[in-house]
C-alpha cells in the first residue's frame, strides 16, 4: 500500500531553496556584524597619530561567507604628518601584544652632510665609530583588535541563531 503525503512536494521545493536563502541571509548579516566589531575596535584603539584608527577596516572576502576585521592593510601608508612610514601599520602588533624588554646592540656611524655615506648601496664599515648596548624597556599589551568588547559586539550584532534561521526560512518560503 502506498500513501502520499500532502505538502511533500512543497517541502521538497522549500529544501531546494534553503541553501540559496541561507546564503543571501548570511551575505546581509556578516557586513552588519563586521561594522559592529569595527566600531568596538575603533573605540578601544589607542590614538596617538590616528594611523592605527584609520588602518582598522572590514573586508568581505569573495563569496561573501567570510569577513576580515582589523589591521588589514600593512603596506606603506602616509601618516597624519604627511610622511610615509615604512611598513605601514606594522607597529600595531607591538601595541596589540606588547613588547618584552631586551638589550640591543646599537651602532653609531659617522655622517657626512646629515646622511650616512654609502658604497654600492651599503653603509661603509670605516664610518662605524661606536657600538654600545642599549636597554629597551618592556611595553605592556594594549589590545584593541581582540578584545571582549569586540567579541561581544560580534555576538550582539550577529542575530541570534533562531532569528537568523527564521529569516532564512522566510526567504526560502517566499514570505519576505
Amino acid at each position: 500500500m502506498v500513501e502520499t503525503l500532502k505538502g511533500a512536494a512543497a517541502m521538497a521545493a522549500l529544501f531546494d531553496t534553503l541553501p540559496k536563502a541561507a546564503d543571501e541571509q548570511l551575505r546581509t548579516t556578516l557586513p552588519k556584524m563586521g561594522a559592529a566589531v569595527l566600531a568596538a575596535q575603533k573605540q578601544d584603539v589607542p590614538i596617538r597619530t590616528g594611523d592605527l584608527w584609520r588602518g582598522l577596516s572590514v573586508q568581505v572576502l569573495a563569496g561573501g561567507h567570510t569577513i576580515r576585521i582589523g589591521l588589514l592593510n600593512r603596506s606603506n601608508t602616509s601618516s597624519a604628518s604627511g610622511k610615509t612610514s615604512y611598513g605601514g601599520l606594522y607597529y600595531g602588533r607591538f601595541v596589540e601584544f606588547g613588547r618584552r624588554g631586551q638589550v640591543v646592540s646599537v651602532q653609531r656611524r659617522r655622517r657626512v652632510g646629515g646622511k650616512p655615506r654609502t658604497l654600492h648601496g651599503r653603509k661603509r664599515a670605516e664610518d662605524l665609530f661606536k657600538t654600545y648596548p642599549m636597554r629597551v624597556a618592556p611595553a605592556p599589551a594594549r589590545p584593541f583588535v581582540r578584545t571582549p568588547a569586540a567579541e561581544s559586539a560580534a555576538l550582539d550584532a550577529g542575530e541570534n541563531l533562531a532569528d537568523f534561521w527564521n529569516r532564512v526560512l522566510q526567504r526560502a518560503g517566499g514570505s519576505n
